[in-house]
């Protein structure tokens, strides 16, 4: 059974407009002015706390740049680059929060001939050297708020030559912050972000670490090495000023610098879901692939609906091939591209602001908002929940009666969606990229945000080549991930050696092939590419995927998350996750098997308002309090209402976790060492910090089974005494 691509002649989509696509054979300084010389005089960038992303420079409305003023900074980032004496094919880091300079910065690296390396903000220091050290990256582009980061390590980054700061800063301040990096990393080697959108929670002690005398020498060291680098300007900032005839210089540099679609523009890292990141090597057509392929015709025109010009909000992260490529490529849509304020506690408003028309997102960000409405709309009168249901049902009977009603999403019961409307910015389409949306959220978005439901699946080394769902398409199940998008080809093979499932089930491991494939990865030092293909173009993407009759795709989980267990069944880890994390008082969860067991655990975190609905608030507040009585009726409630969710979600009886570690309220989506940027589960670093307790979950698992055994022994005690009796009376008959 084959994947099928999407028909864009019979599905819902917005009109082509051939001038307003990208170029797939076309670079980014290309696609870039090709933008600029279309929409000149429209607005570019909106921004409320800098062009740099300095929050503590928040104001209350958007400042805007237009696409042409914005030459002004790619070509003087483009100038100071090259006065650095960057050669074409050098890699420039770009470190900082999503900001207008950020990606001017990353336009102007090309124009300049330099080779992207954008970094998460949230990455730990180990990491980002590591990233440094593997691209050989010879300039950093950083933002004052993390230019500490790097000058307090800049003695491990092997090939810098030059840090760029993207705005002015105090010295004297960058050495004590300096310094205060310097003492963390000694003490223990944390660093938190308070101002960041993607900061964590940390268990690490928030008091600030004091500087002891052990430490004064590498201090006095970091002040000498400040001062030496700012007096040889080889640690400066950008600076502006007005210029003339911008855009003949910008031309000029793209006959100079002779790129084709096919030479390297980036090096993304993945999310290090399995270990260390992985450096992908990006071409131009790989980056510009998302518009003409995944994208195509699912989001607005230059012009909205509404008659205005469409927008976005960039709040996802910038070093993410998601977000990054969305926004090189809606240029040729001359979009406006709203940045955020980089606080996630201003993201409400900075929604608000701007009401994007195009509202991009990942499944666990709307599956948050959708949890969040949920347990608001529980604890409203009972009047609001009976308005609320009755236009919720009324609304998805008109949707789901025809496929066309998702052209126009509209309904007279729209009054009653209001507020989750507002909340999105009230888009005209609602964008869900990275991997499948849960059934339940997915219908929640279609009936009450008013907009157009697109649920795309990609990869960093998949780019635009991947599946989508259009708006109003029939879900097989769940975890639909859609159909091919525009040329792109797919298929499943075999993965019978791994997983329960052979081809005969039609499930099989997802390859996918297309120009959004990326060139490879490094291969342990850079100038060496370790190829992702096969000898057909088609690269393994490690999900496990089911075809179905009408040609979409299944996501049922990666291929790495099944273990066999010790008597040959094969447990899937992501499908117990995502049947407990179904349940309304489970937040979240994290699974584990191994080989030698018989049985897997998991680690929860329990929603406690909820808990307190259903066991009351005495068991929570003792609880709370480590009481063992109490502990153990909440393990016994969790293991009771695992086993029925478990089975209910149609997952067979050795996939039942046989023991449970049960924590209250704890969110470790917000650990960037448990989750990535993308917010997906990271899961061996996880179990690796909870060693302890994993141990403990086993010794509890084996004491269960030994109470078993006994039993078992007692009858086979039986059966042997009741044989000889048995032999005994055969012989006394005779």
């Amino acid at each position: 059974m084959q994947i099928k691509p999407i028909d864009y002649s019979t599905t819902t989509l917005f009109k082509y407009i051939k001038e307003e696509e990208v170029d797939m054979n076309s670079t980014v300084p290309e696609n870039y002015l090709r933008a600029v010389k279309m929409y000149s005089a429209c607005k570019f960038m909106g921004y409320r706390t800098g062009l740099a992303c300095n929050v503590k420079q928040t104001i209350d409305s958007y400042q805007f740049i237009t696409y042409e003023e914005s030459m002004q900074y790619v070509t003087q980032i483009t100038q100071q680059l090259l006065a650095k004496g960057l050669m074409k094919g050098d890699r420039v880091v770009i470190y900082a929060k999503n900001s207008p300079l950020w990606l001017l910065s990353d336009i102007a690296i090309q124009f300049a001939g330099g080779v992207s390396v954008p970094i998460y903000d949230t990455l730990g220091i180990d990491n980002i050297i590591y990233c440094c050290n593997l691209t050989e990256a010879a300039f950093i582009l950083v933002s004052t708020d993390y230019l500490a980061n790097i000058v307090g390590n800049v003695s491990k980054l092997e090939h810098i030559k030059t840090i760029f700061a993207m705005e002015q800063f105090d010295q004297e301040l960058l050495i004590q912050q300096a310094a205060k990096i310097v003492a963390q990393l000694k003490d223990n080697g944390y660093i938190k972000d308070d101002a960041s959108l993607y900061s964590i929670r940390s268990s690490v002690s928030q008091e600030q670490v004091e500087i002891t005398q052990s430490l004064i020498t590498d201090v006095e060291d970091i002040k000498k090495q400040i001062i030496q680098y700012h007096t040889d300007n080889l640690l400066c900032y950008l600076s502006f000023r007005k210029l003339n005839n911008c855009q003949q210089y910008l031309q000029d540099r793209i006959i100079q610098i002779n790129l084709n679609c096919n030479d390297i523009n980036s090096v993304i890292f993945t999310s290090g879901t399995s270990g260390k990141p992985k450096g992908v090597v990006v071409s131009h057509q790989n980056l510009l692939s998302a518009l003409p392929c995944a994208v195509k015709q699912t989001i607005p025109n230059h012009i909205g609906k509404n008659g205005q010009q469409s927008s976005v909000l960039s709040y996802l992260p910038l070093a993410h091939m998601y977000e990054r490529s969305a926004e090189h490529g809606i240029l040729t849509k001359g979009y406006l591209i709203y940045y955020s304020s980089g606080n996630i506690k201003n993201l409400t408003k900075d929604i608000q602001l701007s009401t994007p028309s195009v509202f991009l997102g990942v499944p666990r960000i709307y599956c948050k908002i959708h949890q969040s409405i949920i347990s608001k709309l529980n604890k409203s009168s009972l009047p609001l929940k009976l308005i609320f249901k009755i236009s919720y049902n009324l609304k998805k009977k008109y949707l789901f009666s025809n496929q066309k009603h998702f052209e126009n999403p509209e309904f007279v019961t729209d009054f009653a969606f209001k507020s989750i409307r507002n909340a999105l910015g009230n888009p005209e389409v609602v964008f869900s990229g990275s991997a499948a949306l849960p059934l339940k959220v997915k219908e929640f978005l279609e009936v009450t945000s008013g907009a157009k439901l697109v649920i795309g699946w990609t990869m960093t080394e998949t780019g635009g080549s991947g599946l989508v769902n259009t708006p109003g398409q029939k879900y097989n199940d769940q975890n639909q991930i859609g159909r091919l998008g525009a040329f792109t080809e797919g298929k499943i093979v075999d993965r019978s050696d791994k997983c329960e499932f052979s081809l005969k089930d039609n499930v099989g491991e997802l390859k996918v092939k297309g120009p959004g494939i990326a060139k490879g990865y490094i291969d342990g030092k850079w100038g060496k590419i370790q190829p992702i293909v096969d000898s057909e173009g088609f690269f393994s993407t490690g999900d496990l995927v089911r075809v179905y009759p009408d040609g979409a795709a299944s996501f049922i989980r990666r291929v790495g998350l099944v273990v066999k267990l010790q008597h040959g069944e094969f447990v899937d880890l992501e499908a117990i996750e995502a049947a407990l994390e179904g349940s309304p008082v489970i937040m979240l969860a994290f699974a584990h098997g191994e080989p030698d067991k018989t049985a897997p655990v998991c680690f929860v975190s329990l929603d406690s308002n909820i808990l307190r609905q259903k066991l009351g608030e005495e068991i929570v507040n003792r609880f709370k309090a480590h009481d063992s009585a109490a502990i153990n009726q909440i393990e016994q409630f969790v293991c009771k209402e695992g086993d029925e969710i478990i089975r209910k979600a149609g997952l067979k009886g050795f996939n039942v976790p046989k023991a449970y570690k049960v924590l209250l309220d704890v969110d470790w989506s917000q650990n960037q060492e448990f989750y990535t940027p993308s917010q997906k589960k990271k899961h061996g670093p996880f179990i690796k910090a909870h060693q302890s307790q994993l141990k403990q979950l086993w010794e509890l698992v084996e004491q269960r089974e030994n109470k078993v055994v006994p039993k078992k022994s007692n009858l086979k005690l039986f059966v042997l005494i009741t044989f000889v009796l048995f032999v005994f009376a055969l012989l006394m008959m005779k």
